[in-house]
């Protein structure tokens, strides 16, 4: 989920839901323009949302960015979901407050990817 900011001609924010399959390919699953990005509004339009996916569809994983009243409304309609926060906004965040700190910063991302990209078994 991720909301972009007034970037559009209406000047509102815009809600993207993109759902994954089980053969890891994506899609579109929701647009929603909100008045605000608030509690309430998130809240509105992930309870909408839900009511659409019916009671054998709910999410359990659920990927953001640290929009901290998407996540508190994401607790409010579907609290069994874990809500994890996305690795590109991560490493975006990382770079603008850690940059200063990296000797080398080539060297700091690729252990970076490797350790967050490490298969599992």
């Amino acid at each position: 989920m991720n909301c972009t900011y007034k970037t559009n001609r209406y000047k509102m924010p815009l809600l993207e839901i993109i759902r994954i399959t089980s053969f890891n390919t994506s899609f579109y699953s929701c647009f929603a323009f909100l008045r605000e990005e608030g509690d309430e509004d998130y809240e509105w339009v992930l309870d909408a949302f839900r009511k659409i996916l019916g009671q054998d569809s709910q999410p359990s994983v659920i990927v953001t960015d640290r929009e901290l009243a998407l996540m508190k409304a994401i607790k409010v309609v579907f609290p069994k979901a874990s809500n994890v926060l996305c690795v590109w906004h991560i490493q975006k965040n990382i770079l603008a407050n850690c940059k200063a700190h990296f000797k080398h910063k080539d060297a700091f991302f690729a252990d970076w990817n490797s350790l967050v990209y490490f298969s599992t078994e």
